[in-house]
């Protein structure tokens, strides 16, 4: 609870995962120190020099730092997993789990790639063919329907699922638990990816609509491990994790409907 990680940090009660990078390690040791007078780079210490020669920063040149091109970067956010091999494990075995997300790179002039894959051919209009049951509180929908179908599956909505208060009679397209942190804290929420496009977040304890992610061409989803991703926006990016490990479900759908939407307004002639 919030007491006690207070209290661990008042009393500077901390622990490394074991593959945490050793000369980070070093550097965060010399930081946290309760004495101000022993942290690395205070007066005491030597002041700057002394911390601008620790080993972490053997790659950086110092003296012509304000002439360089400082890199295009997204915000660093650290994933946070029980599994500490998600963390600070092979972050090449992780990078092949999402390698085929087809997420484009930030620096791009549009957030999500514009490649798409065939549609999968339908045999009947049983509308039951695109639901996709994860477990009592989680589906997904293909989104390969008719309009036809679309209000079949907007009727069944209606009339069978408690979620459907809270988007506004839009088309659920996916839904399912996601801890949202903010800060140190994360809260439980219930989100809803549905037509619009549309991204909810409710409690699901007392049933309110906490808010929206907003969406605009610039969103864009990264999955950072099994559990964790994040959906960036141009004014903040959410930090989001799917207690069953599918992030990369949700940043494969969030990038589907994207596509849906804004490929077909930047190919008007298709």
């Amino acid at each position: 609870n919030e007491y006690l990680i207070f209290q661990k940090i008042i009393k500077l009660e901390y622990e490394f995962p074991e593959k945490f990078f050793p000369k980070a390690k070093d550097l965060v040791e010399q930081l946290l120190s309760l004495d101000p007078s022993k942290r690395l780079g205070c007066e005491e210490m030597g002041g700057y020099d002394p911390l601008k020669q620790h080993p972490f920063f053997d790659s950086i040149s110092w003296r012509d730092l304000h002439l360089q091109t400082p890199p295009k970067l997204t915000p660093y956010l650290p994933a946070m997993s029980e599994d500490d091999e998600d963390c600070y494990g092979n972050y090449d075995d992780l990078l092949s789990q999402f390698s085929n997300m087809q997420v484009a790179p930030s620096s791009s002039s549009h957030s999500l790639s514009p490649h798409d894959s065939a549609p999968p051919q339908r045999c009947s209009s049983n509308i039951e063919q695109y639901i996709h049951d994860l477990d009592n509180n989680s589906f997904e929908l293909d989104l390969q329907f008719t309009e036809e179908e679309k209000k079949l599956l907007l009727d069944k909505q209606t009339n069978g699922n408690p979620w459907h208060q809270f988007v506004e009679n839009n088309l659920i397209l996916k839904m399912g638990p996601v801890d949202k942190r903010k800060g140190l804290f994360a809260r439980r929420r219930q989100l809803l990816l549905t037509e619009g496009p549309h991204l909810y977040y409710v409690d699901p304890v007392n049933r309110v609509l906490k808010g929206e992610i907003p969406w605009s061409s610039e969103l864009r989803p990264e999955a950072k491990n099994f559990k964790t991703f994040f959906v960036h926006t141009p004014n903040r990016t959410y930090y989001l994790m799917d207690p069953s490990g599918n992030a990369d479900r949700w940043c494969k759908k969030i990038q589907e409907v994207w596509r849906k939407i804004y490929q077909r307004h930047q190919n008007p002639g298709l």
